[in-house]
């Protein structure tokens, strides 16, 4: 048993060896090079958080090797002949990978990106360029990354064109992300859109979007500080405030069509209380099922229409 996998695992190693050997550059056209690495490196002393991963922003990735070691895909693609009525000639084509051809158009758009990332990241000086280095028919391709030296938000304002959340964001001021002091990131800009746009549909603003918050940076000449503005605005063409929602009526149905009637439960501990007048929390909007263990309490001198959703299941009818 042991000389059978040792002799078929000297074939697979054989036929890599043999595949390997077999020139890849068979379908690489004239005047064009095989693209065989690409490496991104950062100059200076200062450099991106995770620089890992702007090797993703780069728009043309070499052909996969296995083990590290083998461009195995395209040595089985250059084996096959050119005759693809040939079934050998296509499946080694279709298990295999074609050549990837270096391209000075994405060399050039990849050091674009790589540049704008780095503006992101706080290094607003930043420049990317692009070396290529040539052996036979084909081209390495290093991205030099020379950051500069980052900035830094030297204060945060909000200015709030609504007074009702200005007052909520208030109360949530300690749950902000934006620092004084902190270098400038766009990408922590955009999670301060995101946890301000939550914090208000949970609130019962549940027509509000990200769009209503913008930025302003402001940079002091001489310095690498950055006075951050943030603007949310109000409810346009006029400027009035933004709706906040609340439960007007609540309606149950039974799940089961052919049994119409609510077979009620009361249950003790936590769950979700819910009540008239109440601001809409975003579980219970429209088309969303209600979650379990859900309370009514009914305010004095009203009737309370539903109680719990009935046991083969429901979904809310009507919210307003």
């Amino acid at each position: 048993m042991r000389r059978t996998s040792f002799l078929q695992l000297l074939g697979v190693v054989g036929m890599m060896l043999l595949a390997a050997s077999c020139s890849t550059t068979r379908y690489v056209p004239e005047d064009e090079l095989l693209l065989g690495s690409v490496k991104v490196r950062t100059v200076g002393d200062y450099g991106p958080s995770s620089p890992s991963l702007l090797a993703n922003y780069v728009r043309q990735r070499p052909n996969s090797r296995w083990f590290s070691l083998f461009k195995l895909p395209l040595a089985t693609y250059s084996l096959s002949g050119a005759d693809t009525t040939r079934w050998l000639n296509r499946t080694l084509r279709a298990i295999g990978e074609p050549p990837v051809i270096f391209d000075s158009l994405k060399a050039r758009e990849s050091c674009a990106d790589l540049r704008q990332q780095l503006k992101n990241e706080g290094f607003l000086h930043a420049d990317v360029t692009c070396q290529l280095r040539r052996h036979g028919r084909k081209a390495d391709v290093t991205y030099w990354l020379q950051p500069g030296e980052p900035y830094f938000v030297s204060g945060v304002t909000y200015h709030i064109g609504d007074s009702a959340i200005a007052r909520l964001l208030r109360a949530d001021s300690t749950r902000r992300l934006l620092r004084d002091g902190m270098r400038f990131d766009v990408s922590r800009l955009e999670e301060e859109r995101r946890r301000i746009t939550a914090l208000l549909a949970d609130s019962g603003y549940y027509r509000f979007h990200k769009e209503y918050i913008t930025f302003r940076a402001d940079t002091l000449r001489g310095t690498r500080l950055i006075d951050l503005h943030l603007h949310l605005s109000p409810l346009s063409p006029l400027p009035t405030p933004h709706s906040r929602y609340s439960i007007r009526n609540i309606a149950y149905a039974s799940g089961n069509p052919s049994d119409s009637r609510l077979h009620l439960r009361r249950h003790h501990g936590g769950g979700h209380h819910v009540q008239p007048g109440r601001q809409l929390p975003r579980p219970l909007l429209p088309g969303c099922a209600p979650r379990p263990r859900l309370h009514l309490h009914p305010r004095p001198r009203r009737s309370a229409q539903a109680v719990y959703v009935g046991r083969h299941g429901g979904y809310l009818r009507e919210v307003f």
